[in-house]
């Protein structure tokens, strides 16, 4: 099971993350929080586990807001959206994982993806999702 969560905060901004330099994929690029579960894990259950370790934010799985699910590479990969008003200073980096933290407006984070500043994995992750990203972001 492969997890994915994108946080947003009530300016409609989408957190992202900073991969550190001395990760073997993608070292220095922008992400979302994600992982796997471990045996026993639901869903929300596994990204709630890995926001906390990712970024020091606190939520509760009935927060996660499911907004689809895929088979990736033999995995079954889930794709949640989380609302936290949280300062880019305040988040806790886990060190080895992420290097950085900053919010982004949605236009800025197209442009980031267009650039080459995200994770490929990442952006084409998100793609099959996109709409119900969309959707989310702005009617909540």
């Amino acid at each position: 099971l492969v997890i994915g969560c994108w946080v947003f905060n009530s300016k409609k901004q989408i957190l992202l993350t900073k991969r550190s330099p001395e990760k073997k994929f993608a070292p220095n690029l922008w992400e979302n929080t994600g992982g796997h579960a471990v045996a026993g894990e639901t869903g929300p259950e596994a990204i709630v586990r890995e926001l906390v370790e990712e970024t020091g934010i606190e939520a509760k799985p009935e927060e996660m807001i499911e907004i689809g699910r895929a088979i990736k590479h033999g995995a079954l990969a889930l794709e949640y959206v989380v609302f936290k008003d949280v300062h880019a200073a305040n988040i806790k980096l886990q060190p080895g994982e992420t290097c950085e933290a900053r919010w982004v407006s949605e236009e800025e984070f197209d442009h980031m993806i267009e650039t080459g500043e995200v994770a490929p994995s990442v952006a084409a992750g998100l793609e099959p999702f996109r709409e119900a990203f969309n959707k989310t972001l702005h009617e909540n």
